[in-house]
């Protein structure tokens, strides 16, 4: 389990992509926003902020009754639970068009999503993807060489691919993973660098997403592969060099038949 001062840390670097993560607001309105892994409920209140339909009711789902508490506290008007069974019959209830939003979510529980299918007429995901080419390529030599330096680096790859692995070319799958983990991997001993060690991100094949067939009635009605301006400039401070590659991608799935 976190600890409340590292969730803390964890929602203050989230909020710092906030209006990254409201990407959707361009393209549609709902009556009802469910945010899957709602934290402390920072997404709700930058909704109300820029959504003037009054009426619409938001509904946060997170396993950690610390980040719900946190959020009915900044957000006081959602309704919080921490499983989607305890609020499910009332969403599906509601009238109107309703939005299920993954934000950084489904590189942790990817089943989630599985929730959205029967009542969302739209299921909005912002995560880590990278191409899957892309991802098995060995990095390049200038890369591994600042790298290599790092001692967050090589305590990295020793946890990930054994003690063995600081002698071995790096993927930029691994690369990847580590340059956006990296803030999160100061301390060896704590849950939060255990959790990061355990998960497996950024998600890749994210080409599968954009020609892959769309299934339960879903069409692609937007996509976007990007990288975030200031993760590049956090890198470039860190480690010295650019890191332009894509690393995030934006997908709102649109229901075209019930």
């Amino acid at each position: 389990m976190f600890h409340d001062r590292e969730l803390t840390h964890y929602n203050e670097a989230m909020e710092k992509s906030l209006a990254d993560k409201l990407f959707f607001l361009d393209h549609f309105t709902a009556g009802t926003y469910v945010d899957f892994g709602c934290a402390n409920g920072a997404l709700f209140k930058g909704i109300a902020a820029r959504q003037s339909n009054a009426g619409w009711q938001g509904y946060g789902i997170d396993n950690n009754d610390f980040q719900l508490r946190a959020a009915a506290a900044k957000f006081p008007d959602a309704i919080y639970a921490l499983d989607f069974a305890h609020v499910a019959d009332h969403i599906r209830s509601r009238p109107g068009k309703k939005a299920a939003i993954f934000s950084s979510v489904l590189h942790e529980a990817p089943d989630l999503v599985n929730h959205a299918g029967e009542w969302a007429d739209y299921v909005v995901i912002r995560d880590m993807g990278i191409v899957g080419e892309f991802a098995s390529t060995t990095a390049a030599r200038q890369l591994q060489g600042a790298l290599a330096r790092h001692e967050g680096w090589r305590t990295f790859l020793a946890h990930k691919r054994g003690v063995d692995a600081p002698g071995h070319p790096a993927t930029m799958g691994l690369v990847t993973e580590f340059l956006l983990k990296a803030p999160y991997l100061d301390d060896p001993n704590s849950e939060r660098f255990k959790r990061e060690i355990a998960e497996r991100y950024p998600l890749s094949r994210v080409e599968d997403l954009i020609y892959g067939p769309s299934d339960d009635g879903f069409v692609i009605s937007h996509f976007e592969h990007y990288s975030l301006p200031y993760i590049r400039d956090r890198i470039r401070r860190e480690f010295g060099f650019d890191f332009p590659y894509p690393t995030h991608f934006k997908l709102i799935l649109q229901r075209v038949q019930k």
